[in-house]
Order: structure tokens, then C-alpha cells, then sequence
């Protein structure tokens, strides 16, 4: 009888290392405390169109700015006070509310004497 031997190796399994996670991680931060990299970042934005103003020079500062996105970048501003306006009207529920009034937000070609009112800083009337 002949014996055959074969000279297999089996693959050695190597140690993998453990890995380690620092000791707060995944705790997160606390519920219902504000994020502090969204508040930051927030107080940046406001910082730099304070800083930019009206004129990009800081003219009127944050209103300024505001005033001249809403002229030069209507769309951005209507989505930007889509943002700040209420979402639901909340009444008494023993004086229920009889009216509700709907705001429809229309962009239209600027007049070019309010531009130049608005421009140079005076407040003018909506109608």
C-alpha cells in the first residue's frame, strides 16, 4: 500500500487587534440640549451678513442685508420667510377661531425708484 502525503497548510488565522472606543463615545449629547455646532454656526451666519449690511459694507447691518437679498434674490428670500413664518395657527379651543387668513407670497419685478429708496436706506411702504 502506498501512502501519499500531502503537504497542505491551513491559513492561519491572525490576531486582529481589539479595537478600542473612547469612553464617552456614543453618548451623544443630552436630549433637548441645543447643538452647539448649529448654534455656532448660526451665530456666524447672522455675524457675517451684520458685516455685509446693505451695501457690503455694513450699511443698516443685518436689516440692510435682508433688505438686499429680498431685492437682488427674491426666491432665496420668499424660501428664507417661508422659514420664519408660523406653520399652524393655534386657537383657543373655547373661542375658536372664525377667520383664517391665507398669505400668498408672489415675486415680481422690482420697482426700480423703491430699489433706490431701499438702497439708500428709507423705509418704504409695502403697498
Amino acid at each position: 500500500m502506498m501512502s501519499h502525503e500531502t503537504n497542505t497548510q491551513l491559513p492561519v488565522a491572525e490576531a486582529q487587534p481589539v479595537k478600542r472606543r473612547p469612553p464617552a463615545a456614543g453618548m451623544g449629547r443630552v436630549k433637548g440640549s441645543p447643538n452647539r455646532m448649529t448654534r455656532v454656526l448660526k451665530d456666524a451666519i447672522l455675524a457675517a451678513a451684520e458685516a455685509a449690511g446693505q451695501d457690503g459694507k455694513g450699511k443698516n447691518g443685518l436689516h440692510g442685508y435682508l433688505v438686499r437679498l429680498a431685492i437682488k434674490e427674491p426666491r432665496s428670500f420668499a424660501s428664507l420667510l417661508g422659514r420664519v413664518m408660523p406653520l399652524q395657527i393655534v386657537g383657543d379651543p373655547d373661542a375658536p377661531l372664525s377667520h383664517v387668513h391665507t398669505i400668498r407670497l408672489v415675486s415680481v419685478a422690482p420697482d426700480p425708484e423703491r430699489v433706490k429708496r431701499l438702497e439708500a436706506g428709507d423705509v418704504v411702504d409695502a403697498g
